[in-house]
């Protein structure tokens, strides 16, 4: 009798420490680590026109479970309840005091399947909560949501990925392509002369670095271009019908590649590249073009 009354003391001594440490591996410790209320405002164009048709503005709950070590801030988020088209896990990285997370998924643009770049970026406010904008970019659609992530308590965390896990981000060299740049573009003899333009610039990428998008955005918000970065290069593929100034509409398809320059460069102070430009379904036509970038102010 002795013997058995050890023997199940000693099982339920070892049944009961692994819970003991699980739950203090669990505490809710680091910088942004609990349950959220994320609130969403309307989707807006990139001109910041509310645009029809799409979800109202909503909320979803968010756990986060984030810590710090010597190669900075980290967070896992995982959503708990929602539904709007996104991303419903997320990586973020402190990076120079806002909280930035970068995801690819698959949605319907123009009513195919397209693939989507998710880019979140959060500033920290004084209140504790974390406010900033979810914004949704391909190469033919594009629409945000200012968000803003309030703690509503503690989270348990033990389905989160552990930040402390996850690979270190890696900064890619794309990154210095920001700013304001002005486009100069040289066609061959007998195509249409374009003047210059100037272009809003930012970029994101995935945490590995090995991809990366830049948006250009015209400074009165009527037209863009996107690059795609991956292998020390941009490119840029995107097709669109535009009016023609000589009457009726072009289906033009663009083509180019604008090599990363060297030596590295933070600010990019010119970036240039080279493209194919096919136009039909009017009397304007395409043809090959030279393409320059110059940065003019942060």
């Amino acid at each position: 009798m002795i013997l058995v009354a050890g023997l199940v003391a000693a099982f339920a001594l070892n049944k009961t420490e692994p819970t003991n440490r699980t739950a203090a591996t669990l505490a809710n410790t680091g910088p942004i680590t609990g349950t959220y209320t994320a609130a969403f405002g309307p989707s807006i164009d990139i001109s910041g026109r509310q645009q029809p048709g799409t979800e109202p503005a909503g909320k979803e709950t968010w756990k986060l479970r984030s810590m710090c070590g010597p190669r900075g801030c980290v967070a896992s988020a995982a959503r708990s309840t929602g539904t709007y088209a996104h991303s419903t896990n997320l990586i973020f990285d402190d990076i120079s005091g806002r909280w930035i997370a970068v995801a690819l998924d698959t949605e319907k643009c123009n009513g195919r399947e397209i693939e989507e770049w998710h880019w979140v970026y959060l500033l920290p406010r004084p209140d504790g909560s974390l406010a900033g904008e979810w914004i949704y970019d391909s190469v033919e659609c594009y629409s945000k949501r200012s968000v803003t992530f309030t703690r509503t308590g503690d989270a348990d965390i033990a389905s989160v990925p552990d930040p402390a896990s996850l690979p270190a981000r890696v900064a890619s060299p794309a990154l210095a392509l920001r700013g304001f740049y002005r486009s100069r573009v040289t066609t061959a003899a007998g195509q249409p002369k374009l003047g210059d333009q100037d272009f809003s610039v930012d970029t994101f990428c995935l945490r590995a670095g090995d991809r990366c998008l830049s948006r250009f955005v015209l400074t009165d918000f009527t037209d863009h271009q996107l690059f795609i970065f991956s292998n020390g290069a941009w490119t840029e593929n995107s097709e669109e019908d535009v009016p023609c100034p000589a009457g009726g509409t072009s289906h033009v398809r663009m083509t180019g590649v604008f090599p990363l320059p060297k030596p590295a460069q933070d600010p990019i102070t010119s970036l240039s590249g080279h493209g194919m430009e096919d136009a039909s379904g009017s009397v304007c036509k395409g043809g090959p073009y030279d393409q320059v970038f110059t940065r003019i102010r942060d």
